[in-house]
C-alpha cells in the first residue's frame, strides 16, 4: 500500500488578545493543557504532549521568539516536521493574528485543519471570546 505524501500546511486565524497573553497560552504547559493537549511536560527545551487513547508526542523547542514564535521540532521525526506557532499584529486594523504550521498525510488535510479549527475555537473559548 502506498502512503500519502506529508505536507506543510498553515492556518492563520483572528484573536481578540494582546500579544503577550496569546503567547503564554501557546508557549506554557499550563497554557497549551487549557487548549491544545490534555497533558504537557515541558522540561528545558524538551516537551511531552499527551491526549487520551495516544501514544504521547515528544518534542524539542528549536526556536523560540519571545511574544512572537515557538517551534516545536518532533523529536522521532527524521523529516524535521513540526508544529509552529507564530504571533503577529496586522498593520492596518492591529488585529492579533496566530498563524500555525503543522504537517499531515495529505489524504488527512482536510481532517487536520478541522481539528485545528476546533482547538483554536477552544483557544479563543479559553480567552474569554
Amino acid at each position: 500500500m502506498k502512503s500519502s505524501k506529508r505536507v506543510a500546511f498553515n492556518l492563520e486565524f483572528s484573536i481578540k488578545s494582546s500579544v503577550q497573553v496569546l503567547f503564554n497560552i501557546v508557549s506554557t504547559s499550563a497554557g497549551l493543557q487549557e487548549w491544545y493537549a490534555d497533558y504537557v511536560e515541558m522540561k528545558g527545551n524538551n516537551c511531552k504532549f499527551e491526549w487520551k487513547g495516544m501514544k504521547p508526542e515528544e518534542f524539542t523547542i528549536v526556536v523560540f521568539e519571545e511574544n512572537a514564535r515557538i517551534r516545536f521540532e518532533k523529536n522521532k521525526d527524521k523529516k524535521h516536521e513540526y508544529l509552529e506557532f507564530l504571533i503577529y499584529k496586522t498593520e492596518i486594523s492591529e488585529e492579533t493574528i496566530l498563524k500555525i504550521t503543522d504537517f499531515a498525510d495529505e489524504k488527512d488535510l482536510s481532517d487536520q485543519k478541522s481539528l485545528w479549527n476546533h482547538q483554536v475555537k477552544e483557544l479563543i473559548h479559553r480567552l474569554g471570546g
